[in-house]
């Protein structure tokens, strides 16, 4: 992979990462029925809302969501970390895939 390549990637995940987290939010249920609120996230995850705004912020390229939370991130939502990071079932992750 060159160096344009990587750097390419990088972006398309930051994106994709920013759009995933976005989505696994907006998607939780509440008690209420109401949207699950980057407040709310922010107070789960242990940082500043207007942090946690920033991860969701559409040309932030410093402001990506840092993998140190991840982990945190899944308790909060029940999502695994592959599901997460590639959007597959966990029946996909390395290790659990059934091999022909």
């Amino acid at each position: 992979m060159t160096e344009d390549e990587f750097a390419e990637f990088k972006v398309d995940f930051r994106e994709f990462m920013r759009l995933q987290i976005i989505e696994i939010r907006t998607n939780m249920p509440t008690p209420d029925g109401s949207e699950y609120s980057r407040k709310k996230m922010a107070e789960e995850l242990g940082i500043k809302e207007n942090t946690y705004a920033g991860y969701e912020t559409e040309g932030k390229p410093r402001n990506n969501f840092p993998m140190a939370l991840l982990s945190r991130f899944c308790e909060i939502t029940g999502y695994d970390p592959w599901t997460v990071l590639t959007k597959q079932g966990a029946a996909l992750a390395p290790g659990k895939r059934k091999l022909r």
